[in-house]
């Protein structure tokens, strides 16, 4: 049994429900995917801290990355 946003729930609620959450939420630390991660958000990005993923940090990518709008690079 554990508490999770003050609801008492068990192990067979799904990984699912326990991300599908219409508030805003902190997650610290490394977390690992082994599956895709799909962002639903529209929010159109105009620089680089706008759009519907935002990092502070850097971006690694191991495979292709295809853009279907423009894409900006700003520095060096």
């Amino acid at each position: 049994m554990a508490i999770i946003d003050g609801q008492r729930v068990n192990a067979a609620v799904t990984n699912a429900a326990l991300v599908s959450r219409t508030q805003a939420q902190t997650v610290a630390g490394i977390k690992t995917f082994t599956d895709k991660v799909i962002v639903s958000d529209v929010t159109e990005s105009t620089n680089k801290d706008t759009g519907s993923i935002v990092t502070d940090g850097g971006l690694g990518v191991e495979k292709n990355i295809n853009a279907g709008g423009n894409v900006t690079a700003i520095g060096t």
